[in-house]
């Protein structure tokens, strides 16, 4: 790796198909930090053929070891003195997989943008996670445990953990085992983290200890920020209490394609981007598809027609009942609360009373009303993290979001268990 933080990943030959054109040339494959760039050099007697391409931005990449084609777009071409001709291509979309198609017995990867939750004390930073006959090591990359390379931005993107991952007995696995395991280990780490976190160079090992799987390039990645979410920095033993019950959760394919939704809004809803406001109608959008899974499909609380039916405020309440979640809205989001007691309103209708306002503006001669929409905000990845805390039978602490200057530490039972 240089000092730019790139890896060469592979080298080899690869063919570039536009329409019917094809042209056989040599790939270089580098991973630069949390950009995977692929720069194709066609050898000198080749070089000519680049005029098949008809000067195209968009071409299909064809590499051996990797399944699909990938869809990449041009971003420098350049042609040298002697001859030869390079293209720099980047993927439109990743990641994807290098195979050598053989049975597996362990993997690595790194882990970008989780944090470092204390497990019974300061110095104590790893742990070890088990489910569905999984074993996922978690090594804690500090100064003093792991020597990581320096990423580019390593103030917006930082290595916090090396997995190391095995099935339990030590049996062998496939390589699609192996990447469900570790897309499912990445939506579970984004659920406690609030934010998207992703995995880094993974790697799958065959029984001789070389490598068989490698992922290229990375899923989305949130920039980097302090933990505020439900999952508290003191209280890392949270984190070992939820992953059964969700790991177990997700196992059903409509119950992954739900969690993968809401956390897919929950992620995007990030004020730094869309703000306060638009982070309302993004979490909206999470709590239908999260009620509309929990009381139609699991509880079987209400038909598909009568979900509809409902109001988008008595979907979210009767959702809330039933995962015993309370529906008061917080006396600490004082502005929310006065406005919800003005109108006689509870959290769901407050909430969605604003949401309404912002996508269906009043009518002209209404009263012009400043809106709580930072609270409102609060207010809902509350009502996200319950649910799902909730649904995954959690019993434990938890860190509230109605709280907006909460201290680190600062946690509480989830409200059922109390009951």
């Amino acid at each position: 790796m240089n000092s730019d933080a790139e890896y060469l990943l592979w080298t080899g030959p690869g063919t570039l198909h536009n329409g019917s054109a094809r042209v056989c040339v040599n790939c270089r494959v580098y991973q630069k930090s949390l950009r995977m760039e692929v720069q194709v050099v066609a050898s000198e007697n080749r070089s000519d053929e680049f005029w098949l391409l008809n000067d195209a931005w968009d071409l299909l990449l064809e590499i051996p070891g990797v399944c699909e084609r990938l869809e990449v777009f041009v971003i420098q071409k350049s042609w040298i003195s002697t001859g030869s001709s390079f293209l720099i291509l980047l993927p439109k979309q990743t990641p994807f997989w290098f195979s050598k198609s053989r049975a597996l017995r362990s993997g690595r990867c790194f882990v970008v943008n989780f944090a470092q939750y204390w497990i019974g004390s300061p110095t104590s930073l790893d742990f070890t996670l088990n489910a569905a006959g999984w074993t996922a090591r978690f090594v804690a990359v500090t100064e003093r445990s792991l020597g990581i390379p320096r990423m580019k931005s390593d103030e917006e993107f930082r290595i916090t953990h090396q997995i190391e991952f095995s099935r339990e007995h030590g049996s062998l696995f496939t390589e699609q085992e192996a990447r469900d395991f570790l897309s499912r280990m990445s939506l579970f780490l984004s659920f406690c983290r609030g934010h998207w976190v992703g995995l880094f160079l993974a790697v799958g090992l065959d029984t001789n200890g070389e490598m068989a799987l490698e992922q290229w390039g990375t899923a989305p990645v949130s920039s980097w920020r302090k933990p505020s979410g439900w999952l508290d920095e003191h209280h890392g033993n949270c984190i070992g209490q939820l992953f059964e019950t969700f790991f177990r959760k997700i196992q059903d394919e409509a119950w992954l394609d739900a969690v993968r939704h809401v956390v897919y809004w929950f992620a995007r809803a990030d004020t730094d981007n869309v703000g306060p406001d638009g982070a309302c109608i993004l979490l909206q959008a999470a709590l239908e598809r999260l009620a509309w899974h929990v009381l139609v499909r699991e509880r079987k609380a209400i038909s598909e027609k009568g979900f509809k039916a409902l109001t988008a405020a008595d979907q979210l309440r009767l959702m809330l009942n039933i995962l015993l979640i309370p529906t008061a809205i917080p006396k600490s989001l004082s502005e929310l609360h006065k406005l919800g007691q003005s109108r006689a309103m509870d959290g769901p209708e407050v909430f969605t009373y604003i949401r309404n306002r912002l996508t269906h503006p009043p009518k002209i001669s209404a009263r012009k009303q400043p809106l709580p929409y930072f609270e409102a905000y609060r207010l809902a990845q509350r009502y996200v993290e319950l649910a799902i805390l909730s649904a995954c039978g959690y019993s434990g602490e938890y860190g509230n979001r109605a709280i907006t200057e909460r201290w680190k530490g600062q946690v509480e039972k989830v409200p059922w268990a109390l009951k």
